[in-house]
């Protein structure tokens, strides 16, 4: 479902209610018997909630960073390239402790851009209103996190981890 979808949306972007829909037609092909008596509502809550428990169980917060976030006394913005809204990311910020040093947070899904072609970074700095070089990234993948970020003049630091909050 999600190969389908990324040949099918603009720049490959989708959100999580456009993958639980392909995902639930593709379910009602095989067992539609089964499921039949669920709603699509019901069906996309528990896909939800799913989802936000495997996150939570694989991520992990990156203690060195998060101190860092805390003792900063600027402005944060996560830019993150996933098809889960921003809402989805406040619920797992929240249950790392971590949302209160977070002011805003653009998701690819939710503005049709990446940071993988860099066209996020140019909706942030935009909507934020600030130069390039007023800007610092810190990511774990080196081309949509630092290449990108320093090919539209912003400042970026790689940080090496499995997978960060």
């Amino acid at each position: 479902a999600e190969r389908y979808l990324v040949s099918k949306t603009k720049k490959g972007e989708f959100n999580n209610h456009e993958l639980y829909q392909q995902i639930i037609n593709r379910l009602l092909c095989v067992y539609k018997n089964e499921i039949a008596c669920w709603s699509l509502d019901k069906l996309e809550e528990l896909f939800l909630e799913a989802e936000f428990q495997a996150e939570k169980e694989s991520l992990s917060v990156n203690r060195e960073q998060a101190n860092l976030l805390m003792r900063f006394q600027g402005s944060v913005a996560v830019v993150s390239d996933f098809y889960m809204d921003s809402f989805f990311l406040n619920r797992l910020f929240v249950h790392f402790g971590i949302a209160d040093y977070i002011n805003k947070i653009y998701v690819s899904c939710e503005y049709k851009e990446n940071k993988y072609c860099g066209t996020l970074y140019k909706v942030v700095l935009k909507d934020l209103c600030i130069m390039p070089e007023e800007a610092e990234m810190y990511g774990d993948n080196i081309h949509a996190d630092v290449k990108m970020a320093k090919q539209c003049g912003i400042s970026a630091h790689l940080v090496k981890t499995e997978k960060i909050l």
